[in-house]
């Protein structure tokens, strides 16, 4: 005896009983269907600059049961810095899996994408190669112009109390001057 079910949807899922009568005897099976998908290829997608680093994000879509993911480095280890994953159910029952990283010059180099579907132990992976010149970088130029900014505004404060404390005398000097003249009218 054999059961063939096509076009199988997730509420198909359960025990299947099958009977066989011959006159006075019988057999009794019973049948548990689970049902298990592997999802789409991963797709990898730079999305932002996030400081010095480049923000990556992952997506793969059709899973079923709810899978696992993670970000490798080029060794094949499981990435040890925090990634962001959410992996949501879909209106026909199956997930999408949305989850992001942030990498880093001269650390990351070569990332993974890895889900998998531990019920049936498939699993898909994309790779990304990412060249040192996409990352932010700072123009070398950027010290010294600092540095040039910094003194001039020293020597910007240190002529503006100068020409105050100028200013102070002068005005002291007026209001002798003043008086002086007053006094002589007097």
């Amino acid at each position: 005896m054999s059961l063939i079910l096509k076009k199988t949807h997730l509420s198909d899922q359960g025990n299947y009983t099958c009977i066989v009568f011959l006159g006075d005897w019988y057999e009794e099976v019973v049948v548990e269907l689970v049902l298990a998908a592997k999802g789409t290829e991963p797709t990898i997608a730079l999305v932002d600059y996030k400081g010095w680093g480049i923000g990556l994000t992952c997506r793969s879509n059709g899973w079923y049961p709810k899978p696992k993911a993670f970000w490798l480095v080029s060794e094949g280890k499981v990435r040890s810095k925090q990634s962001d994953t959410t992996i949501t159910e879909t209106k026909a029952g199956n997930f999408s899996v949305s989850s992001s990283i942030t990498t880093e010059s001269g650390v990351d180099h070569e990332v993974s994408c890895k889900i998998i579907n531990e019920l049936l132990g498939m699993e898909s992976e994309s790779r990304i190669l990412i060249s040192d010149a996409l990352y932010p970088a700072t123009s070398p130029w950027l010290a010294p112009f600092l540095i040039i900014l910094l003194i001039f505004i020293c020597l910007l404060a240190g002529a503006g109390y100068k020409v105050r404390q100028n200013y102070q005398k002068l005005s002291q000097y007026e209001k002798q001057k003043i008086k002086a003249q007053a006094g002589k009218c007097l």
